[in-house]
């Protein structure tokens, strides 16, 4: 039987792009398989949104390569940073925004990729412990460095264990995919495009492959899901309705990256949403709590609307969870600056804090401001961010 084998990285929004891709491949007759030894074909999920998912990705490249099988790297790598993978293959590539062209690679497949729909569960696959004595078997040789490639990657939770974040255990709607934003230190929409919405009856139909007699707990992901419908004359708001009056029982545990932009311009439609107690949830990116720097990154952001909001949201429903993340050492922040962040995120009192240390990618607007933040200051502004909001849980507890 012809074997395929796939390793992947990156969000949630990969790891469902790769079951979709899986679901395509066992529908035409291909048995995945766990080792890339016997593998017919080679498929790499990529992520390029940072230099440690970026290194991992080349890795999978490097070692793969070796290999009998064809390899295919898709995901958002090949777009936003396709002069690191053609430095060392010159193969097979598609971009996240593509992905409904992959059958162009694959001309003898019966069954098109169109057809397999959207995967709504992430699997877990994990090695199969039968290869513990073939690995052991390299160990002594020069492909010792390589012997990881028989391990599955497994992915990595977007949320820690009873944290706010993406829960592979529970049903998925990804709403939409590409993104309406601008943002200088980002070149993910090279890869993923503009907003592109499921309509709400497909969504809903997708609710439909899950008895809705029970209480059902749902994750709704997007790459910016304020955004959505405005591609079909449809609204955000209008999609959290639809879902929430499908059935009494369902409850959307978490939404995925909703820009601050968006919970202002429909603030009175979500609360009276969160009146339900029915959106337990929700991530929402500030990135910084100063005005020059928020300009500089292209985020509308009205800071002081922003926080109350959020604060309004809280009141109509204290138990809701609120995740945001914040950039450390964008370029030209000052020290006032990124102090002015601290007290920002302290204030709104957000559950949980995602700090991520300022990573310039080649081609971003960002890259040109200046001056650039010393690697050993911004690392240090990171560790001060997390001691703060650390002591500000402990006092509020």
């Amino acid at each position: 039987m012809t074997e395929f084998y796939m390793e992947t990285y990156g969000c949630s929004r990969r790891y469902l792009d790769a079951e979709r891709i899986n679901s395509y491949f066992v529908s035409n007759g291909l048995k995945r398989t766990m080792s890339p030894l016997t593998a017919d074909y080679l498929i790499v999920v990529s992520c390029g949104l940072t230099r440690d998912k970026e290194d991992a990705v080349m890795d999978a490249v490097i070692r793969l390569k070796r290999f009998k099988g064809r390899m295919l790297v898709y995901g958002c790598m090949p777009a936003m940073n396709a002069e690191r993978i053609g430095a060392v293959y010159s193969g097979d590539t598609l971009a996240t925004k593509n992905i409904d062209n992959i059958d162009d690679f694959f001309p003898e497949f019966s069954n098109k990729f169109k057809d397999m729909g959207d995967a709504n569960e992430i699997i877990t696959v994990f090695p199969d412990q039968s290869w513990r004595g073939v690995r052991k078997k390299y160990l002594s040789n020069p492909l010792k460095k390589f012997i990881s490639f028989f391990i599955a990657q497994p992915h990595e939770n977007e949320g820690l264990p009873g944290g706010i974040g993406f829960d592979e255990r529970i049903f998925t709607l990804r709403v939409s995919e590409g993104c309406l934003g601008s943002c200088s230190y980002c070149n993910i929409r090279k890869a993923i495009g503009t907003i592109k919405s499921k309509p709400v009856q497909k969504l809903l139909e997708e609710l439909d492959r899950y008895p809705l007699n029970m209480r059902l707990e749902i994750n709704l992901i997007s790459s910016d899901a304020g955004a959505y419908g405005l591609d079909i004359g449809s609204s955000f708001p209008e999609l959290l309705s639809a879902v929430l009056n499908k059935n009494d029982g369902i409850v959307i545990k978490f939404i995925q990256d909703l820009h601050p932009y968006w919970i202002c311009k429909y603030s009175e439609q979500l609360i009276e949403l969160l009146s339900t107690r029915r959106i337990k949830s929700i991530l929402t990116a500030v990135q910084s709590g100063n005005p020059r720097i928020l300009k500089l990154m292209k985020r509308w952001v009205d800071l002081g609307r922003f926080a109350e909001i959020i604060g309004r949201m809280k009141n109509i429903y204290p138990d809701l969870k609120l995740r945001t993340q914040v950039i450390a050492g964008f370029p030209s922040e000052t020290e006032q600056e990124f102090q002015d962040t601290i007290e920002y995120v302290n204030h709104c009192g957000f559950d949980e804090v995602d700090i991520f240390a300022y990573y310039e990618t080649d081609g971003t607007d960002s890259a040109g401001i200046k001056p650039d933040i010393p690697r050993k200051i911004v690392l240090e502004r990171v560790n001060r961010m997390r001691r703060s909001i650390r002591a500000r849980k402990r006092i509020s507890i």
